[in-house]
Parts: C-alpha cells; sequence; structure tokens
C-alpha cells in the first residue's frame, strides 16, 4: 500500500485499489463489507474512493442494476 501512496493515493484509495487487484473487480458493497472486518466505513466512503480512483485513470466502473 505504501508504494500506491507514492502515486498521489490516500490510504483508503490504495487499500481499495489493492482489494479490486485481488478480486479481479468487486461492487462497492463487496468492499464494504471487506473493510468492515477491521473497521467501519461507510458505502459513500468507498463509492467516492473508487470515484476519485476512475478520475484518475486507476479503475474503470460499470453499472449493473443498482451495483456499481
Amino acid at each position: 500500500m505504501e508504494k500506491l501512496t507514492r502515486y498521489g493515493l490516500g490510504k483508503l484509495q490504495a487499500e481499495v485499489l489493492e482489494l479490486v487487484w485481488e478480486m479481479g473487480e468487486a461492487t462497492v458493497s463487496q468492499l464494504v463489507e471487506h473493510i468492515e472486518k477491521t473497521r467501519q466505513i461507510t458505502y459513500t466512503t468507498v463509492l467516492v474512493a473508487m470515484q476519485k480512483l476512475e478520475k484518475k485513470g486507476w479503475l474503470t466502473h460499470r453499472s449493473e442494476g443498482r451495483a456499481y
């Protein structure tokens, strides 16, 4: 995670990116469920982190129904 923060990513963004890479792809809900094993986090916090990663070019997204 420390290496990713060198690229201008915050700790949460780096954590989210690493989890997505591990999982291949993930919904916001899946990431919230995983992160909540170690600490509390809200859906919108993870969503915003993913949106920022998309703007920076690290992730892309697709919507399936209501899932992001």
